[in-house]
């Protein structure tokens, strides 16, 4: 049982150093507020941090009301035209049942987002990356579309 615990424990001191490895130094703060802004009301932006030294890509840490909130900030991030390269990496639950998450991803180029003269057009719709369904009486998130009710 001792060995047990000290494997799970030597596993979760060397998940937590890398995870501090990878998250480098505070990210500037028009990248923050943007980060931010794109959040809904229940969902925390704790930390946004560069990653490995670079200015492109950042990790991006925080809490939310639960999981369908964080799926929402994602579709935000990726529809958002200055953001691109979005990866949930983890979600994991706190004491109280609260989700907790880190997000990766990348800052849109300047080529790709256009010169700032340029007309401001919204972003292409895009098909949904997370479908919600009820399956069996119980409502699920999945990455593939909804079967189909009974009889249609």
């Amino acid at each position: 049982m001792i060995t047990i615990f000290r494997s799970f424990l030597a596993g979760l001191v060397l998940s937590l150093c890398g995870a501090v490895a990878l998250a480098g130094e505070p990210a500037p703060a028009d990248v923050e507020r943007a980060l931010k802004q794109l959040a809904p009301a229940t969902l925390t932006v704790d930390r946004v941090a560069f990653v490995n030294g670079s200015d492109k890509k950042f990790l991006i840490a925080g809490r939310a009301d639960r999981n369908a909130t964080i799926s929402t900030y994602l579709r935000a991030l990726e529809t958002s035209g200055r953001f691109h390269k979005t990866e949930l990496l983890q979600v994991m639950l706190d004491g109280n049942g609260r989700p907790s998450f880190e997000i990766m991803l990348e800052r849109q180029p300047e080529v790709e987002r256009g010169a700032e003269s340029a007309p401001a057009t919204p972003p292409a719709s895009r098909k949904p990356t997370v479908y919600r369904c009820t399956i069996d009486g119980r409502e699920v998130f999945q990455s593939v579309p909804c079967p189909a009710a009974p009889g249609q």
